[in-house]
């Protein structure tokens, strides 16, 4: 329905890491997938990360990436690209660098995942 789209993108995710939980209340799966992808960024030894087949670089542990432990973001535009691939465009806010990929314009790249949807790539582009 229009309505819950339209409320969908007013909504703010927002993630710390000391206050982290398991599952996923959010009716769209595809927005369960982003929810993953930003608690294994802020910690990757979240308990769901290890299977999660997300992106490597998630994982990876160098101090000077600045991972950060605060995220928020507002979906600007949910956008398919074909029947198996959807970019999650978001508007972003974080408190580390994390290779530019959690401050303004962050887009989630989404494939299937058995019943579900999980994120195989994370990418930022400049916005205007």
């Amino acid at each position: 329905t229009q309505e819950s789209s339209t409320a969908l993108e007013d909504k703010v995710f927002s993630y710390t890491k000391d206050n982290l939980k398991s599952g996923c209340n959010e009716e769209s799966k595809m927005i369960c997938a982003v929810d993953l992808a930003i608690k294994c960024t802020i910690n990757p030894d979240f308990e769901e990360c290890a299977s999660s087949k997300l992106p490597r670089f998630i994982f990876m542990n160098d101090s000077s990436l600045e991972r950060p432990t605060e995220i928020s973001f507002k979906i600007h535009k949910i956008k398919p690209i074909s029947t198996d691939l959807v970019e999650i465009h978001t508007d972003s806010t974080c408190n580390g660098m994390w290779f530019g990929l959690c401050q303004g314009r962050v887009i989630y790249v989404l494939v299937p995942q058995e019943d579900s949807w999980r994120v195989k790539d994370i990418y930022a582009i400049e916005s205007n």
